[in-house]
């Protein structure tokens, strides 16, 4: 402070905020981490993950959010980055960890698994390890699944322990107000980025509520939005069904669902409301493939001087059009196999208005790496069946992939 008898036009501001760079530190330019997975990277602007922030991916009940984000930490620890998961629903096992690829990097310590379920024993988890910035991402399963230790310990063998008759309204609510904002610092000094899965929860409409008001809502409180850098929706669009055959019967047998990635409420990071069309496979994950296919559907490129779909179906019968090439393949796997194979050069047929981005970010997304083991081309995927009533966020019908 400058005293009384100073000249405050005198005064070196640049001293002062030399001082002060010295003590808190200067702005940094948020760095990105493409997974090389398709659809994710674009649903976050297509320059990949923001690092040092926090991201929710919400969804209803049983739509794939623990494969996908199990997917994604094995992309991350495939290029050396460090990740750790927290799993609070107790859910996670060696079998499913196994067939997402992630025992591996276990083996190695790229991949870091716990199970628990207080706010007070995650924090014994991060708090040394954040500190160091030698852990790249965090995945918290879930968030709505957190409580207080008190409440988790046995009464009869804990004199702390509090009943669950006895739990104050909301008191999961006002724990988390305050990890997030703990956490929110921490994150951002460690460059670290937290993924929290939520959950989509029916909510009772008030009355003077606003219209729909009543409908799913994101669990947890308030705080859990305002922290958010961006929030993950996956709309279910309808189920993909494979035919298989149990004692003399056919049957359809669900094996994922065609899914819309879409950041329609808030977003610190990127352009929201662009929906990315995907698939994603039980076990598996998300299909790039199947992303760059359902773009090609609606695509149409130059054929000996012919505007020609880079798509066209007859009964069972593919015929792929790009860069002047053509050719004709019969059933899907055979189609997702093609594109698969000649997948950075059906990209470059596609401009930035394509895929609804600016031409940098769409330059971001040419430049992403791809892997030719993406999980639609192990599958024979016969038909796409909508589920009954399945309506898009704007309450019409629901669009089918197929």
């Amino acid at each position: 402070m400058a005293k009384k008898s100073e000249n405050l036009e005198e005064v070196d501001i640049d001293a002062i905020f030399d001082k002060l760079d010295k003590s808190f530190g200067t702005y940094e330019e948020t760095k990105y981490v493409k997974t090389g997975l398709l659809p994710f990277d674009m649903v976050l602007g297509s320059k990949g993950i923001p690092l040092g922030k926090m991201i929710e991916l919400a969804s209803e009940s049983g739509l794939g959010k623990s494969t996908i984000m199990m997917q994604v930490c094995k992309k991350l620890c495939d290029q050396g980055y460090q990740c750790l998961w927290i799993d609070s629903e107790y859910a996670s096992d060696t079998d499913i960890l196994g067939k997402m690829g992630l025992l591996e990097h276990i083996n190695s310590g790229k991949f870091r698994f716990y199970q628990k379920n207080t706010f007070s024993e995650i924090e014994e988890i991060l708090d040394p390890v954040l500190p160091t910035k030698k852990v790249h991402f965090v995945v918290i399963d879930s968030l709505t699944n957190i409580t207080s230790l008190s409440r988790v310990q046995s009464t009869t063998y804990n004199k702390e322990a509090v009943s669950v008759d006895k739990a104050l309204m909301a008191s999961d609510a006002r724990l988390q107000s305050v990890f997030l904002k703990k956490y929110k610092r921490m994150v951002a000094e460690a460059g670290c980025t937290m993924f929290f899965i939520n959950q989509m929860r029916a909510s009772i409409s008030m009355g003077f509520s606003p219209a729909g008001a009543g409908g799913p809502k994101h669990a947890g409180g308030k705080a859990v939005k305002f922290n958010m850098d961006a929030i993950i929706d996956i709309i279910n669009v309808g189920q993909i069904k494979e035919k298989q055959t149990i004692l003399g019967n056919e049957d359809n047998r669900s094996i994922g669902n065609n899914l819309y990635l879409m950041i329609k409420e808030k977003s610190r990071v990127c352009v929201n409301n662009i929906k990315v069309p995907t698939a994603l496979y039980k076990g598996k994950g998300l299909s790039s493939v199947v992303t760059l296919q359902l773009f090609m559907e609606g695509k149409k490129v130059d054929i000996g001087g012919k505007e020609t779909p880079m798509i066209k179906q007859s009964k069972q019968t593919f015929t792929v059009s790009w860069l002047g090439k053509q050719e004709s393949v019969v059933g899907k796997k055979a189609l997702y196999n093609l594109i698969s194979m000649n997948y950075d050069e059906i990209l470059s047929c596609f401009d930035a208005t394509d895929f609804m981005l600016d031409k940098d970010d769409f330059d971001e997304v040419k430049s992403m790496s791809h892997s030719d083991d993406d999980v639609a081309a192990d599958l024979d995927v016969d038909n796409v069946v909508l589920e009954e009533n399945d309506v898009d966020d704007d309450g019409g019908e629901a669009d089918d992939f197929e």
